[in-house]
């Protein structure tokens, strides 16, 4: 028969010794008390007296010696400082502590030192004992820390730790439904060249091959089709369960315009819901910086960039007189040129390029073509150059120099 559930539970003590159980053994004859003094003994002289200073180890021997005189001698003897001393764990204790135990050996067992080793055999408490910890305290602090009422209560911190928005998309607070605020960089001119090309340039089909003609873009028609371009593909992506911020237009890029310094692709049109009220197509206000007018448009009607693709587009100021009149008979200075900012083809011989320029200030600009120069090349050389009596002779004869067209603003650009 096992101990009842109210006892002192020595299965446990047994479990916790790694002994067997001990109830049995509770049954037996307690051992000779010659029995207990050689066991005494034995644990003593087993005693690891390495690295202690010699006054310590006196101190204890004395000490262990005097518990197994007692226990020889069928005297009561204090045990559990007896097993704290020579069974301290993986870590040995501080020499004050060895002291306090060897002096508790000296003193006699007591009614307090039976109910601890009754504490160290009974079953476990079914609730946690009562111990230096505040518990009241924590709990009242770390209910306040989780308390959900709050303003800004810790879930949502630690949420928001576990959220990475690299891209930016998100905005505003992340744990808000989430209203994205995609960007597509799709030039739109291209939409309407390949549906209705009409619409990009009225009268494309009616152009002589190998002409240049000076034109300029239409701000008020830029701001109607992308505000209408926005509008279908709004619909579409919330058709589609996109979540977007009301108001937000994906598509702001009509002419696919480069920033010079960066290379980057700039806007055309500022987002729709930031257009001041009461304002008209093509305002200003609706614009970016870089689109805030109307610009200047090239257009040719030439196989030339199909076959030469690298040719050399921009504008060069012309030079004046004395009196303040335009001088197209003097060079220009080439250094002082202005390239487009964007730029397109609408067919195989239909080329454009725009610039960031009033078009009224074209017609006091060169407008110059100019081959790039991949190395030097030559003529043929069954023209019979005179005078050619050497390879060097014939080379400086010979020799293909990079061409350069240039032609009057104010007589292409004259009607705008």
């Amino acid at each position: 028969m096992r101990s009842a559930p109210s006892a002192v539970h020595t299965d446990l003590f047994a479990r916790e010794t790694n002994r067997a159980p001990l109830d049995d053994a509770l049954t037996r004859r307690p051992p000779a008390t010659r029995t207990l003094g050689a066991t005494a003994k034995r644990l003593a002289t087993a005693f690891d007296r390495r690295g202690l200073d010699p006054d310590t180890v006196t101190f204890l021997d004395a000490r262990l010696k005097g518990v197994t005189d007692r226990l020889t001698a069928n005297t009561p003897a204090p045990i559990l400082p007896l097993l704290g001393l020579v069974d301290s764990g993986a870590a040995r204790p501080s020499r004050e502590r060895l002291r306090v135990l060897g002096d508790a050996l000296n003193a006699a067992p007591d009614s307090e030192d039976l109910a601890a080793l009754g504490t160290k055999l009974a079953r476990p408490p079914a609730q946690p004992v009562t111990t230096a910890f505040d518990l009241a305290g924590a709990s009242n602090e770390i209910a306040t820390v989780f308390d959900p009422t709050v303003d800004r209560p810790s879930i949502v911190d630690r949420v928001l730790a576990g959220i990475t928005d690299a891209a930016g998309f998100v905005e505003g607070e992340p744990t808000m439904p989430v209203e994205l605020t995609p960007e597509l960089d799709l030039p739109a001119w291209q939409f309407l060249r390949d549906n209705a090309s009409e619409w990009l340039l009225p009268g494309a089909g009616t152009i002589d091959a190998d002409s240049v003609v000076g034109l300029k873009t239409n701000p008020a028609f830029v701001d109607a089709f992308l505000l209408g371009l926005n509008a279908q593909l709004v619909a579409e992506l919330r058709f589609r369960n996109y979540p977007l911020i009301p108001g937000w237009a994906p598509v702001r890029t009509f002419w696919d315009r480069a920033n010079a310094a960066s290379g980057a692709t700039e806007h055309d049109i500022l987002e729709i819901a930031a257009w001041p009220p009461d304002t008209p197509f093509g305002s200003p206000a609706h614009q970016t910086p870089s689109a805030s007018s109307a610009d200047l448009v090239v257009l040719f009607n030439t196989p030339l960039f199909r076959e030469y693709p690298g040719t050399l587009v921009y504008l060069v100021p012309a030079l004046r007189d004395p009196n303040g009149a335009l001088n197209w008979s003097k060079r220009p200075d080439f250094a002082v040129r202005q390239f487009p900012s964007f730029q397109g083809r609408i067919s195989s011989e239909l080329t454009f390029f725009g610039f960031d320029l009033d078009p009224a200030l074209g017609a006091e600009r060169w407008v110059v073509l100019e081959e790039t120069v991949n190395g030097r090349r030559f003529f043929n050389a069954s023209q019979n150059p005179s005078n050619a009596t050497n390879g060097g002779d014939l080379a400086a004869q010979t020799v293909s120099a990079p061409r350069r067209v240039m032609i009057r603003g104010d007589i292409l650009l004259g009607g705008i």
